[in-house]
């Protein structure tokens, strides 16, 4: 039990280390116009410092190649906030679709 505490409280500081470290890179994607379409790039660079120092080993299979031109609709089953992070594995822009109220989760929610 002590072992799930400590990986939750180090899971907690990694998420907030890192989205700090990046935060002045979201900053400029958000405000520079120009710069908005590499910001699913950082969300890339975030999910692959977050899942290798949480120490997630990922077995990442597509079966079919997602065309760039297209739209898709990805849904999350929600079963944990894992599969928010795995959306930094798709390698074509997206955008999040969700609730009003996750804008109040602290820094999570200012950066949805």
């Amino acid at each position: 039990m002590i072992w799930k505490r400590l990986f939750t409280l180090y899971g907690f500081a990694l998420f907030t280390f890192v989205f700090l470290l990046l935060l002045p890179a979201y900053i400029l994607v958000m405000y520079v116009e120009r710069l908005a379409k590499y910001s699913y790039q950082l969300d890339h660079i975030w999910a692959q410092l977050v899942f290798r120092l949480s120490f997630f080993k990922l077995d990442i299979t597509h079966k079919t190649e997602l065309n760039t031109d297209q739209a898709y609709v990805f849904v999350a089953n929600h079963f944990s906030y894992l599969d928010i992070a795995c959306m930094g594995f798709l390698r074509v822009p997206y955008a999040f679709v969700g609730k009003a109220s996750i804008t109040k989760v602290p820094l999570f929610g200012w950066m949805f």
